[in-house]
């Protein structure tokens, strides 16, 4: 009786693990993709927390950009904690990749109040506003959606934007559009996979993209 509980437990155990060594595997297929945007993304040139023209391509780093506004109560903060979890778990590396949030209320968020607000998280990020035409067409170029919904309170208005995160190449190229919540691992392993070059150059007959990222 005693052996077969044992038998039992060790069947659902070996059961557990390698519905998790699937559930893993095909996650990583998923997410080792790179893409090729002709259409999305690409240079703009914006205003920086410090009142200074900022340009997205001379920065010559890999950038995790996110659109958002500072009265926003939960996906903004709560992306901004996650792109900062990334940046810390790359690293040596952690230099090379910009974490940037670019403001969708140019209207209230000045230039000071980006750099008062994103100072209370981590002094590398890179805080980004405009006129409201040049949000508009950053936006718009990046197919990001936003638009103002009028509130009963002292706010006047609140905005309703996408939550997705948008990986861009040194060039300031658009490489990948993480959706809204996607979890930390996977931020990091398609800005990973930029930094080595890859996803840019065709694999050697019977090499796959882990075992080049393993390198």
């Amino acid at each position: 009786m005693e052996w077969g509980i044992k038998m039992k437990t060790l069947r659902f155990l070996t059961l557990l693990l390698l519905l998790s060594v699937f559930s893993t595997s095909s996650y990583a297929r998923e997410r080792l993709s790179l893409k090729e945007y002709k259409k999305r993304g690409g240079d703009f040139t914006l205003t920086d927390q410090f009142g200074k023209p900022w340009n997205l391509a001379k920065q010559n780093k890999i950038a995790l950009i996110f659109f958002g506004y500072l009265n926003c109560p939960d996906i903004c903060p709560t992306t901004l904690m996650e792109m900062l979890k990334v940046k810390k778990m790359l690293g040596p590396n952690q230099d090379k990749v910009m974490m940037v949030f670019i403001t969708l209320d140019p209207e209230r968020d000045t230039s000071e109040n980006l750099k008062n607000y994103l100072i209370n998280f981590d002094e590398s990020l890179i805080g980004l506003t405009g006129s409201v035409k040049e949000i508009t067409a950053v936006a718009k170029q990046y197919s990001a959606f936003f638009q103002k919904r009028k509130l009963r309170s002292a706010l006047g208005y609140s905005i309703d934007h996408t939550g997705a995160v948008y990986l861009t190449d040194k060039g300031g190229a658009l490489r990948f559009i993480f959706p809204s919540k996607s979890p930390v691992e996977r931020y990091l392993q398609m800005t990973e996979m930029l930094l080595k070059g890859l996803g840019s150059t065709s694999l050697a007959p019977g090499e796959n993209w882990l075992s080049k990222m393993l390198k």
